[in-house]
């Protein structure tokens, strides 16, 4: 949900600033493939299925690798626009899920089991930094948590800034400021 909100916003936004899309073909990542295996596992481990307990760990497990192996890959492009933003978002979910077994997730004025044994979970007395689980509410039914944000955030700043028609200026090369100075 989050990746098809973020590109949606990224296209709408790279159109309304001039920008092309045909300039993210350009665009050359670090391992690639292993960047979009990363996600597609993540996605995968948190299907929004019950299950016994044990694969429920093994789940969140695989999840939280991971999550640790693509903060690991994106710290090597941090200095791309948005990557920074991606990675403190992870990190937030990272922290929210492998405090509490899963997501913990709050609807307000909806009373809830403890634990339904889902990646998925309710609120409860026991759960740990609750505020960082998915407690947003968004238009459509959907609960978004702050790791969920700044993912879309950083994922929109990133598209839109490689697509766009306004480059980042140039560093002055140690050359020109020589010259300059002369």
């Amino acid at each position: 949900m989050i990746a098809a909100a973020g590109i949606a916003l990224s296209v709408i936004l790279v159109i309304l600033t001039g920008g092309k899309i045909s300039r993210l073909g350009e665009l050359r990542l670090p391992h690639e493939g292993l960047l979009l295996a990363l996600f597609v596992c993540q996605g995968l481990a948190r299907g929004r299925f019950s299950s016994p307990a044990e694969a429920m760990e093994i789940a969140v497990t695989v999840w939280g690798f991971t999550c640790v192996a693509l903060v690991a890959l994106l710290w090597t492009i941090r200095r791309r626009p948005g990557v920074p933003v991606v990675i403190s978002g992870l990190v937030a979910n990272m922290l929210v899920v492998l405090a509490n077994d899963g997501m913990p997730y709050r609807i307000d004025g909806v009373p809830a089991p403890e634990s339904d044994g889902a990646f998925y979970h309710a609120v409860g007395a026991s759960t740990r930094v609750w505020v960082l689980g998915d407690v947003l509410p968004f238009p459509g039914g959907f609960l978004f948590s702050v790791g969920d944000l700044l993912l879309l955030v950083g994922l929109v700043v990133f598209v839109v800034s490689h697509a766009s028609p306004l480059r980042p200026m140039e560093r002055p090369s140690s050359e020109r400021l020589l010259n300059a100075r002369a």
